[in-house]
């Protein structure tokens, strides 16, 4: 379920917050869908970012240690055995 705001939905919902204005009703739950699709969407791109990371860091970490049991700097296994 999509619950992004047209143009004109944020143009009239910033100018009201802007304003002071109450907001109404439809206002109100137009914000709190499209607040909760930004947070479902926040915790994937979390998750993603963490997935990577962790990659990221045991290869540096496998590179590092398999460099070390040969005996040559991280710089030379890098160039030559990746």
């Amino acid at each position: 379920m999509k619950y992004w705001m047209t143009d004109l939905q944020e143009t009239n919902l910033l100018s009201t917050l802007m304003n002071n204005e109450p907001l109404s009703d439809k206002e109100i739950e137009t914000f709190i869908n499209c607040f909760k699709e930004f947070i479902s969407r926040a915790e994937v791109e979390e998750l993603n970012y963490l997935q990577r990371e962790s990659g990221r860091k045991y290869r540096q970490m496998y590179y590092l240690n398999e460099s070390k049991k040969l005996g040559i700097t991280l710089d030379y296994y890098l160039s030559e055995f990746t």
